[in-house]
C-alpha cells in the first residue's frame, strides 16, 4: 500500500489476486482538530494527540483514523480490472502509477484523477 505522495488522502492498494485499488478519501473530510492540548505518547501512556514539539503523537485529523464515522463516504476504484497477474509492488507519482507483477511484466498507468 502507499499514500499518495502529495494528496495523502489517496491510497493505493495491490493484492496477490492482481487487483489494484485506489482509495480516494477526500469525500471522508473530518473536521479539524480545534486548538486545544492534545495528549502525547510517552511510555506507559498510549493515546492519540498531535503533540507540539519535535515529539510526535497522531494527529486525528486524519480521514483515516477516523473511518467509523465516515466509511460510508470512502469511494474506491479498481485500476486493473482485468488483471489475473499476482501484483507484487506499486509505486505513485504525481498522476502516474506503476506496479510489477510475478510474471516480471509491470504496468503503466497513466493521468489518474487525483484529488
Amino acid at each position: 500500500m502507499k499514500f499518495h505522495p502529495r494528496s495523502p488522502d489517496n491510497l493505493f492498494t495491490c493484492s496477490e489476486d492482481g487487483s489494484i485499488w485506489h482509495w480516494d478519501g477526500t469525500s471522508m473530510g473530518v473536521p479539524p482538530v480545534q486548538a486545544t492540548p492534545k495528549p502525547i505518547y510517552t511510555p506507559g501512556n498510549i493515546s492519540i494527540g498531535n503533540g507540539a514539539g519535535s515529539g510526535g503523537g497522531y494527529s486525528t485529523a486524519s480521514p483515516w483514523l477516523a473511518v467509523d464515522a465516515t466509511k460510508h463516504r470512502l469511494e474506491t476504484y479498481s485500476l486493473l480490472p482485468y488483471n489475473r497477474l499476482s501484483i507484487n509492488s506499486l509505486d505513485i507519482e504525481s498522476k502516474h502509477l506503476v506496479c510489477g507483477c510475478d510474471s516480471e511484466v509491470f504496468f503503466i498507468l497513466q493521468d489518474l484523477v487525483i484529488r
